[in-house]
């Protein structure tokens, strides 16, 4: 419908206005992901009535090229003066609400049923007033968006403060004809369109800003009067002889404890200190695969289960998310951190609080119990990290089943809105507690948090520590992995015959994705070169060319479509490295070398071991070609799966044993195509490169990838080998191990204690046991037979001869029994 002289000028007016005050942040950001159709015409929803949320819609329409509202409807048999209408109307100067369905859309429908040729695109549009992230004073976040409309003037407030930080979330269109079609008549095709769209802006409220809170009180109030806790309360008044009273005081003083005091303005004021925290400390955050995030948010309640490298952690997840436009997860948190000041913001900033250990705790344990599945219930998104505790390697850690038994077993109790773990991976290129972890590798103690650590750490903001990525790796939906037991969960009552074994499942697959999900930064890349060579230095042209080699073989063979690799080329890889003072470029007569400063290559360890999962494969096909010159397709399936199952377990490797029939033939036609092996169809076997060839240098390198790995799997084997059958226990044979790699990574290796990391044997162990490999006979001792000598053989094709005669003396050479070491 045209408009008017009159009312094309004042709306030519208001636009010139509205284009100085507002400035509207849009979601998604790639706007062809509404699947617009331009032949159809569009009709925007809004949730509630009001000239500035029109004016919102109408700046970010103009801006970013979609149909304009005020343009109005021309159609066949309607035609209406503006292309909006509103879900929620308010009348009067005091703002009364009105439900009623809007004329608008009683109109269209009227029309749609009329005529069987009509279609109109309904496209929510929902705005949110300060929810933009860049918030800088008190004021503001008085006036940002809340779930209670205000009236007049605080919307008028609204416009005029929080005008340039807003949020307009656009969603995909709703199509008119497919309602109508349904054959249920106007008035209730009215009202299914209404409870369709109240439903959608309500999740997509909850999803932005967070779901609507009920006073802190009321939740403790409603979790006390829980079945459940009333029984532990009983409980604790019989075991302790205590009062009700006292008892009741008790359960009350837990939920204190632990329980957020969640606070929207402190998050947003969080959100700008942390804006400034990030400039400072990083050169950049990067994020992959947040599209997938977005989608699923609104449908689902959200797990965030990140891996986790430092206590920036919990921050950081929060901050991107928050960025993002999505609510801020409540998360888990140590007690070791309610510490004075810091723990009441973060606690106000959505962290809640446990204990290291529920043990003797009953009542403490129900408790915490049942405040998580009452946050749940409640639509909130949390957050908790499943290995329990930060990895000190860059390796990730078993996951720890107490959370995700926690969390299953409040879905199994309300199961009625679905819930999506989301693994999340960190990639970081320098780490602030380095320092620190390579102390307690060494057997230092784990010093205690404190206020005062807390401040030890604000010198670190003088420093740069790169960029810092977060990706977000594939969802796991929880009823689709309940669905695959084959259990009857829905309506079975006892859970603890199968959920032990479902939660372990659950745990080991979030490690898998997260893992999938990993990010290849040019300080992980130089990590990975300048650590496999004997003084981490090298030719800058050899460091190119080897840089170069990895970046294409990570892009023609990648791991997972989850992970993300740097797009820099390998001269500004090098760049950035002498940038973040992680090496050292010098001129020599014979050209430039590049060696990493000898303070930071143990350090840098952490970020090689994060990524080295993504070349094992790669690098375990080269490791075959050490002593042998060619090795047909079979014969290299079969000595990769001889060592991929205790590899699997070590660094959560993707693919089943069975898969490598398949996997490895793959990794085999990229590296021929990028020339690292040569593939002689006559014989059907593969062949190393000529000695002395480019490629030759190259392929060699890649088998030191995994040559760390390989070592420690045959320092056992070397043990026990020496030591004969029935002749050591496992705790002896962990700590020979352990200290035959001391021994090694002082002759051959870089002096690093993750190379000597005790839980590494432990873990290697443990799988020979569980795969029969080794037995225990009854008195504790390993026994094994003629397959070990077997393996001893395999070993000479993929270890260099020194490197194994030197692992087999200093096994030999150890005493018959172990001293006590108390060394962590």
């Amino acid at each position: 419908m045209s408009l008017s002289a009159v009312s094309r000028f004042f709306l030519y007016l208001r636009r010139k206005i509205q284009r100085l005050i507002l400035r509207c942040k849009v979601v998604p950001d790639d706007l062809a992901e509404l699947q617009l159709r331009t032949d159809i015409p569009v009709c925007y929803v809004l949730e509630y009535s009001g000239r500035g949320n029109r004016m919102a819609l109408d700046e970010a329409c103009r801006r970013h090229g979609l149909p304009d509202a005020e343009d109005g409807l021309e159609l066949t048999d309607v035609a209406e003066r503006r292309a909006i209408f509103y879900l929620k109307h308010y009348h009067g100067w005091y703002r009364r609400r009105s439900l009623h369905i809007s004329d608008r859309l009683r109109r269209l429908v009227e029309a749609a049923s009329k005529n069987p040729d009509m279609e109109v695109q309904l496209v929510p549009a929902a705005i949110f007033w300060g929810r933009a992230p860049e918030q800088r004073s008190g004021l503001k976040l008085l006036f940002s968006e809340q779930w209670k409309e205000g009236g007049r003037w605080r919307r008028l407030m609204q416009v005029l403060l929080q005008g340039r930080e807003t949020m307009v979330h656009f969603s995909a269109p709703l199509s008119l004809r497919d309602i109508v079609d349904e054959g249920l008549g106007p008035k209730k095709a009215e009202r299914k369109i209404a409870r369709i769209l109240r439903v959608h802006f309500r999740r997509q409220r909850a999803a932005t800003i967070g779901p609507d809170l009920s006073h802190r009180r009321n939740l403790f109030k409603s979790i006390l009067r829980m079945s459940e806790v009333k029984a532990a309360i009983q409980k604790e008044i019989s075991s302790n002889k205590m009062s009700e009273k006292r008892a009741r005081a008790r359960a009350r003083s837990y939920l204190k404890e632990i329980s957020a005091d969640y606070s929207y303005p402190v998050v947003r004021f969080l959100a700008t200190v942390l804006s400034k925290v990030w400039n400072r400390l990083y050169d950049g955050v990067d994020l992959a695969n947040v599209d997938n995030l977005r989608q699923i948010a609104p449908n689902y309640e959200l797990v965030y289960v990140p891996c986790h490298r430092s206590h920036i952690d919990y921050l950081l997840l929060s901050y991107v998310i928050y960025n993002q436009g999505l609510m801020v997860p409540h998360v888990a948190a140590g007690k070791n951190l309610d510490l004075p000041v810091i723990g009441s913001i973060l606690r106000s900033g959505g962290a809640f609080f446990l204990r290291r250990s529920f043990k003797g705790k009953r009542l403490y344990s129900v408790v915490f119990e049942s405040y998580l599945s009452a946050i749940i219930a409640r639509g909130y998104s949390i957050e908790y990290f499943v290995e329990g505790g930060r990895s000190r390697t860059g390796r990730l850690l078993k996951a720890k089943p107490g959370m995700l038994a926690m969390t299953v077993r409040s879905f199994l109790k309300d199961s009625t809105r679905p819930i999506a773990f989301v693994p999340v991976y960190f990639g970081y290129e320098k780490l602030i507690e380095g320092q620190a972890f390579i102390r307690e590798l060494r057997g230092g103690t784990k010093r205690k948090e404190s206020f005062f650590g807390f401040l030890r750490y604000l010198p670190s903001l003088r420093n740069s520590f790169g960029k810092v990525s977060v990706n977000f790796g594939q969802p796991l939906i929880l009823h689709e992995l309940l669905d695959e037991t084959g259990e009857d969960w829905r309506s079975d009552e006892d859970s603890s015959r199968w959920l032990p074994q479902l939660v372990s499942e659950l745990g080991d697959r979030i490690m898998l994705r997260i893992n999938e999900a990993a990010s290849v930064s040019p300080a992980a890349l130089l990590s990975m070169v300048l650590l496999s060579t004997p003084r981490q230095t090298m030719l800058e042209n050899d460091l190119r060319e080897q840089l170069e080699m990895l970046v294409q073989l990570l892009s023609a063979a990648p791991y997972s479509p989850w992970m993300s690799v740097t797009q820099k080329i390998a001269d500004e890889i090098i760049a950035h490295g002498e940038a973040l003072a992680i090496v050292i470029r010098e001129e020599r007569e014979l050209g430039a070398i590049v060696r990493m400063r000898t303070r930071n290559a143990v350090l840098m360890t952490y970020v090689r071991n994060s990524i080295q999962h993504l070349l094992i494969l790669p690098s375990l096909v080269a490791a075959c070609f050490t002593n042998r010159p060619q090795l047909s397709e079979a014969e290299l399936v079969r000595l990769c799966g001889l060592v991929y199952p205790y590899l699997q377990e070590e660094l959560f490797l993707r693919w089943r044993v069975e898969e490598l029939a398949v996997e490895v033939p793959k990794v085999l036609r990229t590296m021929r195509d990028l020339g690292l092996v040569r593939e002689d169809d006559a014989r059907g076997v593969f062949c190393r490169p000529d000695t002395g060839a480019p490629q030759a240098a190259q392929i060699n390198f890649l088998a030191r990838t995994s040559s760390q790995a390989l070592e420690r799997f045959y320092m056992a084997i070397a043990v026990l080998l020496s030591r004969g059958s029935g002749q050591i226990n496992a705790v002896e044979l962990e700590e020979a191990s352990r200290r035959v790699a001391q021994n090694m990574a002082l002759l051959y290796e870089l002096d690093s204690p993750d190379y000597f990391d005790r839980s590494l044997f432990r873990s290697f162990v443990s799988k020979m046991l569980a795969n029969k490999f080794l037995r225990e006979n009854p008195d504790g001792m390993l026994v094994f037979d003629k397959e070990l000598e077997n393996v001893d053989r395999d070993a000479r094709l993929v270890l260099g001869e020194q490197v194994r005669l030197s692992i087999l003396q200093l096994a030999s050479r150890l005493p018959d029994k172990q001293q006590p070491n108390t060394a962590k």
